[in-house]
């Protein structure tokens, strides 16, 4: 009787599954995308230490390859989600937004109003191309220096047309040693304003978050605030484009910002708080030649600083690409691209300064869209 009830059970959710898949509008699509890239890795960027360049093939499906749905519930709700599935199953989105007349709510896990992903570089995340280990992705997006980006985290979003507010998950990286007990008492905040005609776009924004560290021992607490400012910017010049993104922020390691600067976040040195500042940006053009050929080319920077008991460290990274995208089909198309990430001197105040090397690159993202 027991097997029996739990038979009827899933027959029914099934039959509920199905009839809400009938009563909603579904759009499955999918990205099958792959990475095939060439890195040359100086040795002061391999490992300490190390005597020798090292050479490393990357050839394996991309952790952003996806597999998603847009749904449609009625005329106001809707949602979204989507899974990567490139080497391991994991969320990238899951959300539901409300039209409610003069804007809309969303409520799950996005991108944040602060997000600027413009650059369609395939180079690798910047922090995986150390080591003698092939690194095991691509498609980078030039996120990891130049650009403001914090992933997709769970958050509660307004939308006013342009206008963007958003009550976030807060970053807790911060304060080391003694200080393992987290305290948050307020969300990350983010704001940001997209102002375009057809020739012209700029997308200024702001975020804030503000997290305690304490000593369960000894109850000794300190606080790391962070705060993120910048503007995204855009022109259109026919087939000709240009776009980039300029941004300052203070202790951006604590904020959750994707970075390889050396020197992003706070030092706690006691119950003393020194701050990390960096600024930089990412400037890219490109040209569509027609249906099939667009170039691209880009620069990113990024400058870091921070003093500790009144040491001044720097560290300033920076990368450039220049890439074709090839489109064979619709959906269809292969993208090569040539491109060097250097990471700058490790430069802190009465010594020598430390070259942490480069990283030069070649190769091809592969993708299909269906």
């Amino acid at each position: 009787m027991k097997k029996f009830m739990v038979f009827i059970a899933a027959v029914a959710m099934v039959g509920l599954f199905a009839f809400t898949a009938v009563a909603a509008e579904w759009n499955f699509y999918g990205h099958s995308r792959m990475t095939t890239v060439y890195y040359d890795k100086a040795k002061e960027h391999v490992a300490a230490g190390a005597l020798f360049d090292d050479q490393d093939l990357t050839w394996n499906s991309q952790t952003n390859a996806r597999l998603g749905a847009k749904v449609k519930a009625s005329d106001t709700v809707s949602g979204r989600f989507e899974f990567q599935t490139g080497q391991a199953v994991g969320l990238r989105l899951m959300y539901g937004t409300w039209n409610f007349g003069p804007g809309t709510l969303l409520v799950g896990q996005d991108y944040t109003p602060t997000d600027t992903i413009i650059s369609a570089s395939i180079g690798n995340r910047p922090d995986q191309l150390a080591g003698y280990a092939p690194p095991t992705d691509g498609e980078g997006n030039a996120l990891w220096i130049g650009s403001m980006y914090t992933s997709r985290i769970p958050q509660l979003k307004l939308t006013f047309d342009g206008f963007q507010v958003a009550l976030i998950r807060p970053s807790t990286t911060g304060a080391s040693g003694v200080y393992t007990d987290v305290d948050t008492t307020l969300p990350k905040i983010e704001m940001s304003y997209k102002f375009a005609t057809d020739a012209f776009s700029v997308k200024p924004y702001f975020g804030y978050q503000t997290v305690a560290f304490s000593d369960p021992a000894t109850d000794n607490d300190v606080s790391i605030d962070s705060y993120i400012y910048g503007a995204q910017f855009g022109v259109n010049m026919g087939p000709a484009y240009i776009k980039g993104n300029l941004f300052g922020a203070t202790n951006p390691g604590n904020y959750g910002r994707l970075e390889v600067a050396l020197y992003n976040a706070a030092t706690v040195t006691g119950v003393n708080v020194d701050d990390a500042d960096v600024y930089g940006g990412i400037l890219l053009v490109g040209f569509k030649l027609n249906d099939m050929f667009k170039f691209e080319a880009g620069y990113a920077m990024d400058k870091s600083k921070t003093t500790v008991l009144g040491v001044e460290s720097k560290n300033d990274p920076s990368h450039w690409y220049v890439n074709t995208t090839i489109t064979m089909a619709p959906g269809v198309f292969i993208v090569p691209e040539i491109g060097r990430f250097d990471y700058g001197d490790n430069e802190v105040a009465g010594v020598p300064s430390v070259d942490q090397g480069d990283v030069m690159y070649y190769g091809a993202k592969w993708q299909i869209n269906f």
